[in-house]
């Protein structure tokens, strides 16, 4: 079985809980594992938008069902 990496553990267990956006330092977008969440939840990455100038660092990841 494959090792996830934290940052698809941590998308993952937020689909579970209902929310559909994460919040993910640019540093870790390389470590999600696209595929596998689409497989296992039915969810899509549906946008991408970085905050603002303070947190530039940080990239937030929105998923929809998918249909």
């Amino acid at each position: 079985m494959k090792n996830f990496e934290q940052p698809t553990i941590k998308i993952l267990k937020r689909l579970f809980n209902g929310k559909d956006e994460t919040n993910i330092h640019i540093s870790h977008l390389n470590l999600v594992d696209y595929e596998v969440i689409e497989m296992i939840t039915n969810y899509k990455l549906s946008e991408t938008h970085t905050r603002n100038q303070h947190f530039r660092d940080v990239v937030t990841l929105k998923f929809k069902k998918k249909e």
